[in-house]
């Protein structure tokens, strides 16, 4: 069983190598311009930034989400394995400039529709995932403890 705080570095730390990642395919975007998988190395970088973000923002919120542990780490593998899927599909498809959104029986192209069929499969659970813990998060019964009211605050005249 891995610390709360530890699946929270750890998402982090992924969601940071996506980020890297997705930031170099800009650069590829850049010197690819004048051809045509430009476009492909530019869905790629803003694809790529966004999954990074994505995996940082469950980073923070995934306290907040009242999940039992076998679903708090199937929301963990999800995420990252369709991120890292999702990744691989787009730089296949990118630097091949193959389309793998049908089957195809050609050894990288089935590689790359593999890969995005993963990460649509990892992307749709972890995201149901969440939506479920924020759901069990707003229907739990608070549990925090009532505070005395303030006194009164102190006069400010002298003599009272």
């Amino acid at each position: 069983m891995i610390a709360q705080s530890d699946a929270q570095r750890r998402l982090v730390l992924h969601g940071a190598i996506i980020l890297l990642i997705g930031l170099l395919c800009g650069y590829a975007a850049v010197f690819e311009e004048v051809s045509r998988s430009g476009r492909t190395w530019q869905a790629a970088h803003a694809a790529l930034l966004l999954t990074g973000v994505w995996l940082i923002a469950t980073a923070a919120v995934l306290p907040l989400l009242e999940l039992p542990q076998r679903e708090r780490t199937a929301l963990r593998l999800s995420l990252t394995g369709g991120a890292y899927s999702f990744m691989a599909a787009v730089l296949i498809q990118a630097a091949t400039g193959v389309r793998a959104i049908s089957p195809d029986v050609r050894g990288i192209s089935l590689v790359a529709f593999a890969a995005n069929l993963l990460a649509v499969l990892g992307t749709i659970l972890a995201a149901s995932l969440t939506i479920l813990g924020a759901w069990n998060g707003l229907r739990a019964p608070r549990h925090e403890e009532m505070t005395e009211p303030l006194a009164a605050a102190p006069s400010l005249t002298p003599g009272e």
